[in-house]
């Protein structure tokens, strides 16, 4: 079996206006992809309410942010699940925050 080395970045939330937009990303541990983002270890399975900024600092959204941990989640490898704003914000974090991490 092959083993990927770069994460699944995916919208899981259908296009078009929404109160909320969620970013799943599926990897082999993800803990140093939460601490680029966070500046912070994220404790498992729990709810975390996070501002996520940009590269100078300035917030992107604040956002609800979920690490579930392998093998307990929904690919069976470590999923981050980002909840954001909806609509172009959850764009904002996909095109800005994400690639910054890795």
């Amino acid at each position: 079996m092959m083993t990927r080395k770069v994460p699944i970045i995916a919208v899981a939330t259908a296009p078009g206006r929404a109160g909320v937009g969620v970013i799943r990303i599926s990897g082999a541990d993800l803990s140093p992809i939460t601490k680029a983002l966070f500046q912070k270890v994220l404790k498992p399975r729990e709810a975390h309410l996070l501002t996520l900024r940009d590269a100078v600092g300035a917030p992107i959204d604040q956002l609800i942010a979920i690490h579930f941990i392998s093998p307990a989640s929904f690919t069976g490898e470590d999923v981050l699940e980002l909840q954001c704003h909806g609509g172009p914000p959850t764009a904002g974090v996909g095109d800005e925050a994400l690639p910054r991490a890795w």
